[in-house]
């Protein structure tokens, strides 16, 4: 297994701007947004409060929020011009294009499906072609392996698959219930990593919800890839835990750390952990340690 880059999640600009007893370097941090939390639903507009903290980073990634859209909206409440819009006003590295999620209750039917592929083909083709100072990352959409290849079969007709610029690779992983769908969404992700690896030349691959444990799942197989993203860094936070300087686990209640500070070890404690993980697939694949 290898990547590059490995993204998360995080909406409050003081997690990288405050100065104290923690420090996080914003220049070795990968971030990725919703752009949902840039849009005011009530006034149906986009706010201008972006901080300009996330452009020092290493990358900053946008998310359509289309895995959420079905549940909030029923449909993107933003026409494409308005995200093209709005993106050109925060300048990120990368940006999602408006997908639609295959794996809700109203696609059921496979034809249904099939008709919200075509709209996340749509929409991509639409924004592919407007004068961008982005990268477009193209989620593949389907239910199941042969669905997704349908996609790029679709999706073939509209466009030469040689100029996308980014796949986007999800899975539903986080509807598992079971180990056994967990092993079956992984190995979607693999199967469909290596048919994009052997079609195209070094492709770019972000995995959509690659946490850490997914990486050590995957450690010994042949699954290539470009980056990941995660929120659950903020897991010990909703447990009520956090880290000492020493990145062991302990109590928030045991310290005397801000809410914010308590973050920033999380976000600290993970990176130590994705760079450590890192290092050892760097390292001709040496991962027994993590076994």
């Amino acid at each position: 297994m290898t990547f590059e880059d490995f993204y998360f999640v995080i909406e409050e600009p003081i997690l990288l701007t405050m100065k104290g007893r923690i420090k996080i370097n914003h220049k070795e941090i990968c971030v990725l947004q919703s752009v949902l939390m840039y849009y005011n639903g009530k006034n149906k507009c986009f706010v201008h409060d972006h901080h300009p903290i996330f452009n020092k980073c290493k990358y900053l990634m946008i998310d359509s929020g289309g895995f959420n859209i079905d549940k909030l909206y029923g449909t993107y409440p933003f026409t494409i011009r308005d995200y093209h819009n709005h993106l050109e006003r925060i300048k990120p590295d990368y940006a999602v294009s408006l997908d639609y999620n295959t794996n809700v209750p109203s696609l059921m039917e496979y034809e249904a499906r099939v008709a919200s592929m075509k709209t996340t083909i749509n929409n991509f083709i639409e924004q592919f072609d407007m004068d961008r100072t982005y990268e477009l990352i193209l989620p593949i959409q389907g239910n199941g392996y042969e669905e997704r290849l349908l996609f790029l079969d679709m999706l073939s007709q509209r466009i030469d698959l040689k100029k996308v610029e980014y796949w986007g690779v999800g899975g539903g992983g986080v509807k598992a219930t079971t180990l056994r769908q967990q092993d079956n969404f992984l190995e979607i992700r693999r199967l469909l990593c290596d048919h994009l690896n052997k079609k195209f030349n070094n492709p770019k691959i972000h995995i959509f919800g690659g946490t850490l444990t997914f990486i050590k799942k995957m450690l010994k197989k042949d699954f290539h890839f470009t980056s990941l993203d995660t929120w659950s860094w903020g897991i010990p936070i909703k447990k009520g835990k956090t880290f000492d300087k020493n990145l062991n686990a302990l109590l928030i209640r045991e310290t005397d750390l801000s809410i914010n500070e308590a973050k920033q070890r999380c976000v600290l404690r993970y990176q130590r952990d994705i760079d450590f993980v890192k290092r050892l697939v760097d390292r001709n694949n040496n991962v027994e340690k993590l076994l």
